[in-house]
């Protein structure tokens, strides 16, 4: 008998590997491990953008007022953030104080009437979710920002808008804007030359070799 059952286990054995891979894999392990990339980046962001939000309202008894600045997330972000956040990501989130009417300009005083807070959230895309061929976002990844997201513009892949990064796909920027945010529908938001020029941004993901980023950004009058 107990020959039997051992006959019969690696019959089994064998007639499992002519099993057809199921066909929605991808769609059931790979794109939920690229969402969690995307989710990661999206809820900082959005905990660095509820934390401006909340220096401008009148629950803000402490005094504080915009600056423009690195916001740490382990201190700054940390009643923002849903409780457990792995603050371990990558990821990095800035304000930049820009001249209202000229975007290549910062401004000294964040809160003048003459200034626009940015908020941009950014690291660099891993290495399991880089085509290295196009050196862009491959299409797992851009699938799943697009189930988090759905068609929020304003996130997206920083490309360089010359010739010198095909990823840019064509688009051309003139004297005002040298980078924007590519998105998974060939959409593309402008980024401010002084954020470009300037803070962590630019030495990270604007430099020409940098490596490729995910961007998320929110203007603020």
């Amino acid at each position: 008998m107990y020959i039997w059952m051992i006959l019969a286990t690696f019959m089994v054995l064998l007639y499992s590997f002519n099993l057809a891979v199921r066909g929605d894999m991808r769609e059931i392990k790979v794109e939920p491990q690229a969402e969690i990339v995307i989710s990661q980046l999206v809820i900082q962001h959005r905990s660095a953008r509820d934390y401006i939000r909340w220096l401008a309202s009148p629950l803000n008894m402490t005094g504080e007022s915009y600056l423009e600045e690195k916001l740490d997330c382990d201190t700054t972000l940390s009643s923002f953030l849903p409780y457990g956040y792995n603050c371990d990501t990558g990821f990095t989130s800035e304000v930049y104080c820009l001249n209202k009417n000229d975007w290549s300009q910062g401004i000294g005083d964040c809160s003048s009437p003459d200034a626009m807070k940015y908020l941009i959230t950014y690291g660099y895309i891993p290495q399991k979710w880089l085509n290295l061929s196009s050196n862009t976002p491959t299409n797992d990844l851009l699938k799943a920002a697009q189930n988090v997201l759905g068609t929020d513009t304003s996130f997206g892949y920083a490309v360089h808008l010359d010739a010198s990064d095909p990823a840019s796909g064509g688009h051309t920027g003139d004297k005002n804007y040298q980078m924007a945010v590519r998105g998974r529908e060939d959409t593309m938001v402008y980024i401010p030359n002084y954020v470009v020029n300037n803070g962590g941004f630019s030495e990270d993901c604007a430099c020409s070799g940098c490596r490729r980023c995910l961007v998320y950004v929110t203007p603020f009058e």
